[in-house]
């Protein structure tokens, strides 16, 4: 089992939040909807990309070492629980490594996201 831990000033995001190449660099066209239509983009866009990086820090793997963030989406349950899929280059990695499980968990303040993922 490992664990991975992120946090991020929300305030950063709201700077880019308008930018178009920020979110086809980073996101699934799926997250990309998703951000874009709730009522606190800056703070839904620091939450996902929070998430991506716990995992990448779960893994052991830095961003820009092997793995799109593309790869990584960030997707609910039907009860509204964050989990992670994994595609392509991600799945191939995390199989690798001999994981089978993701847990994720996001929470913020007006001012700060943190997000944390175990692997097991």
């Amino acid at each position: 089992m490992d664990v991975g831990i992120d946090i991020l000033d929300i305030a950063r995001m709201e700077r880019i939040a308008d930018k178009d190449v920020f979110y086809s660099k980073y996101f699934t066209k799926t997250e990309e909807k998703y951000i874009r239509q709730s009522s606190n983009i800056a703070q839904v866009l620091a939450g996902y990309y929070s998430c991506k990086e716990a995992f990448l820090k779960a893994i052991g793997i830095g961003i820009g070492r092997g793995i799109d963030l593309k790869d990584i989406e960030i997707a609910y349950t039907e009860l509204g629980r964050p989990i992670i899929k994994l595609n392509d280059k991600a799945k191939i990695i995390f199989d690798k490594l001999g994981y089978k499980n993701i847990s994720i968990s996001i929470s913020d303040s007006h001012s700060i996201t943190v997000a944390i993922c175990i692997v097991y």
